[in-house]
């Protein structure tokens, strides 16, 4: 797969988890493993509520990869951000539970470099219908449990 086509692939998932977001008021999470020859295998976990289920779903992420030969994940989600001041100090909070959190709409990819991350938050009314979407921002070099997964587990044994 040429760094057109994944670029491509990627902006092609973006665009229909944004359209499911405005639709549904949702997206569940999503890890896409795509391999050389173009072909991708999509896994939705269940929710992921505590440190230790994502934890594992990394891992099992990885996992997979390697086992399927995938040269790329693509992992999309619902997520919480707090933005915070520099030098604001340690959280109390987790990003959950802090009233300042905004939610929005990620999408992981990697590919062999850095992990870099793309997000919008979420424009809800009052009810809860999704209206849209805030300014689309791009990182690359993010970390985390759910960064550089194609090379965090090189050194496992193959298993069945």
């Amino acid at each position: 797969m040429t760094k057109v086509e994944l670029d491509k692939l990627i902006d092609y998932v973006w665009e229909r988890q944004c359209e499911f977001m405005m639709t549904d008021g949702d997206v569940r999470p999503t890890i896409f493993l795509v391999r050389d020859d173009g072909q991708v295998r999509a896994m939705s976990p269940d929710a992921m509520a505590s440190k230790h289920k994502k934890d594992l779903l990394a891992r099992t992420i990885a996992k997979r990869a390697r086992k399927d030969g995938a040269v790329a994940i693509l992992m999309v989600s619902p997520a919480w951000i707090v933005v915070r001041e520099p030098g604001a100090g340690p959280m109390e909070l987790t990003c959950h539970d802090d009233p300042n959190r905004r939610e929005v709409l990620s999408l992981s990819h990697e590919s062999g470099g850095p992990t870099s991350m793309r997000m919008a938050e979420v424009l809800r009314s009052e009810d809860g219908k999704v209206l849209g979407f805030g300014e689309t921002v791009e990182e690359e070099g993010f970390d985390g449990r759910f960064a550089n997964l194609l090379h965090a587990y090189a050194g496992w044994p193959e298993k069945g």
